[in-house]
């Protein structure tokens, strides 16, 4: 009886090597109360071959995608803001024209102060404010004026806006208390700064707001003596405002 005969096929050789992959900037952990950046840049090869794409994950989530080098991701600040109190990580995933792939990972520390209650705080009285840009009827003259229905707030639409708050007399100051338009909608995301002379500053606050509340929400200053205080912006979860 003969035998069935089937056809053999015999691969020889390698589908090629995966490529090479790492963090250019910022090449270490990144500790998001301190972390001065806004932008991840990433470098990937591929010695045989092309690269086709790179991705970037934040705990397993894909969250960027750049297929031209040199491959830069841009306002990761406030996706790193979105992360939870907790240890997490990066993934930067290249993958080659054959399809292979490489990741290289970065160590993020999330650890961001909570807003507080301002029950226990007496307010202090206001003299100026002033701003780099607003929209329309939205003034920096409205955050001093005692109203703090949604009519009476300042906004702006540029990315790194900046609205400075001059107290009529330097004092101890425990707390801040700030109140965001849609506050319960979305999170804003921005640095708060305190002095004393309006030259030298500090920040007291690097992060975002909770996201869940109409109310003004409480952050710390530490008691220190100050006179001014100065809001920097980065957009919000919904929009550039």
């Amino acid at each position: 009886m003969e035998r069935n005969r089937f056809p053999c096929l015999f691969l020889g050789g390698t589908i090629g090597t995966s490529p090479t992959i790492q963090f250019l900037n910022p090449s270490s952990t990144i500790d998001v109360n301190s972390w001065e950046g806004e932008n991840i840049e990433v470098t990937a090869v591929d010695e045989d071959g092309t690269i086709e794409s790179v991705t970037l994950l934040t705990n397993g989530e894909p969250f960027g995608l750049d297929s031209v080098a040199p491959y830069m991701f841009e306002n990761i600040r406030n996706e790193l803001w979105l992360l939870s109190n907790d240890i997490h990580a990066i993934t930067a995933l290249a993958t080659d024209n054959e399809g292979n792939t490489r990741a290289s990972r970065l160590r993020v520390i999330s650890h961001k102060q909570e807003p507080i209650n301002l029950n226990d705080y007496e307010a202090r009285e206001l003299c100026s404010a002033h701003a780099t840009s607003f929209q329309n009827e939205a003034r920096p003259s409205n955050t001093i004026d005692g109203n703090l229905a949604d009519e009476s707030r300042w906004s702006s639409e540029d990315y790194g806006a900046q609205l400075t708050i001059a107290a009529c007399e330097a004092k101890h100051t425990d707390a801040i208390g700030i109140k965001w338009y849609r506050g319960n909608k979305r999170r804003a995301f921005f640095d708060l700064e305190v002095s004393l002379d309006s030259s030298t500053w500090r920040t007291i606050y690097s992060g975002a707001s909770s996201g869940t509340s109409v109310a003004q929400e409480g952050f710390l200053v530490g008691g220190d003596s100050i006179k001014y205080l100065r809001y920097t912006g980065f957009s919000n979860s919904d929009s550039r405002w």
